[in-house]
């Protein structure tokens, strides 16, 4: 099963793959969704990303804490990157997304961030973090990664969803609905810069995204 939101009616509504078509789903969380009556033909463009968390989790990959992100850093996979550098380094993430006392999906994430104090781990000032199109209840070991003309085959190692929720656990006692661990790959970051196009391709959807210079000249 596929997951995401879309803006319909002037209101925000989760929604389902259903073939080519996107069926509007009725509840207020991601474990009350029932099926509704309304279809919508499926448009990349119109999708948001497809849950907006309490927080957001890193940890490795030997499955220790490394950080908590705030959740405004979420935009929808089709958004672009804004940055105020000309580089950033990019690092895909695997979002665990969590459900009532289990991992209820997962999602892929585009973590964008600088290196403004000399460490290529610096998250303290990203920008955005783009969020595959859907939770999928189920995820394939290897996605692809395109940036500009170079493309790239991921794969996924050491994951073990059991073990990363139990060690999330020793941490966030309490952990909410729509919460989302980001499993981090070891040693695997790219450099971007501005004007950059990124597209990733994966079971849980796609993202498409360019980075674009902050202009502070916009109002």
């Amino acid at each position: 099963m596929k997951i995401s939101r879309i803006n319909y009616n002037q209101k925000i509504k989760f929604v389902r793959l259903d073939g080519r078509y996107l069926r509007i789903l009725t509840g207020s969380n991601l474990e009350d969704l029932k099926d509704s009556e309304f279809l919508l033909l499926y448009s990349f463009e119109k999708m948001l990303a497809p849950i907006k968390p309490s927080k957001i989790i890193t940890i490795d990959s030997k499955f220790k804490f490394k950080f908590l992100r705030a959740n405004n850093c979420v935009v929808s996979p089709s958004a672009n990157v804004l940055t105020m550098k000309e580089e950033l380094y990019l690092k895909p993430q695997i979002g665990l997304v969590v459900g009532k006392d289990r991992i209820f999906g997962f999602l892929i994430i585009l973590s964008f961030f600088t290196d403004c104090f000399n460490d290529i781990r610096d998250y303290a000032l990203d920008t955005y973090s783009p969020f595959s199109e859907f939770i999928s209840t189920e995820i394939e070991n290897k996605f692809k990664l395109q940036i500009n003309e170079n493309a790239y085959e991921i794969e996924i190692k050491n994951f073990d969803k059991e073990k990363i929720f139990f060690e999330v656990k020793k941490f966030f006692h309490k952990l909410f609905i729509s919460d989302v661990i980001a499993y981090e790959f070891e040693d695997i970051a790219f450099k971007v810069k501005v004007n950059d196009f990124v597209k990733l391709e994966s079971s849980c959807g796609k993202i498409q995204t360019s980075i674009k210079l902050f202009d502070f000249n916009i109002t």
